[in-house]
Formats: C-alpha cells, sequence, structure tokens
C-alpha cells in the first residue's frame, strides 16, 4: 500500500513539476506525513517489543529512554533532512543532518560518563 502511494505521488510530483514546484513540495510533505503517521502504530508494537527486552535483561529505563529518544531523533533529522534535498536547499539539509548528529550526542552524554566511570573503577 505505502508503495502504490508513493509511486502514485510520484507520478503525480513529476507530471506537476514544470507547472508548480512549490505545489510538488506540499504533494512530497503530505505523503511523507501520512507514512509517518501510518507507521506509528507499527512502531508502538516494535518499541513495546524492544520495552520488554530491556527489563528482562534489567537495563535501566532512564537508558531505554535514551534509545528510543535518539530513535526518533534520527527518523526525524532524516525526514527533514530529505525534504530539504527535495526543496533544492543542500546546505541546509546538511545543517539538519549535523544539528540531528551533535543532538544525539548530547543525549547520550549521560551514557559516556557511565561509560568513563565504570572504566576508571576497573583500572582504579
Amino acid at each position: 500500500m505505502i508503495s502504490a502511494l508513493c509511486i502514485t505521488a510520484c507520478i503525480i510530483i513529476k507530471l506537476l513539476e514544470k507547472e508548480s514546484r512549490e505545489f510538488s513540495f506540499v504533494i512530497t510533505a503530505g505523503v511523507c506525513t501520512l507514512i509517518m503517521t501510518l507507521l506509528i502504530s507499527d512502531l508502538t508494537e516494535i518499541t513495546d517489543m524492544i520495552s520488554s527486552l530491556l527489563k528482562k535483561i534489567k537495563i535501566d529505563s532512564s537508558l531505554s529512554e535514551i534509545l528510543f529518544k535518539s530513535i526518533g531523533i534520527c527518523f526525524l533529522t532524516t525526514i527533514a533532512s530529505d525534504l530539504c534535498n527535495d526543496c533544492g536547499e543542500g546546505a541546509m539539509s546538511s545543517n539538519v543532518k549535523m544539528f540531528g548528529r551533535i543532538t544525539v550526542l548530547l543525549l547520550a552524554m549521560p551514557l559516556y560518563s557511565s561509560v568513563i566511570s565504570l572504566i576508571d573503577e576497573m583500572l582504579g
């Protein structure tokens, strides 16, 4: 279903691209939003499964929170970057990617400090 939607949207976009570039972008953004809405139900199943696995191995819930936030940031960054590329804004796309990477890095700082503390305890 999603493949058919994307192929249909691409055909419509290519037909309208010469007439109205702005309308083509609106269709692209709309299709991306629709696909993400359809995928949200699948993502809840995946997050529930990952959560249950993390509970079985007794990992701190704050670590799983960091994991889920990082995954969300990666998805949103990729979508925003691709939309910028579709608009012909390569520089803006690169900045969005860099912002996403730095955000994930900052989000994971507690993990880095925990690993450094663990290594310090093992060596000291």
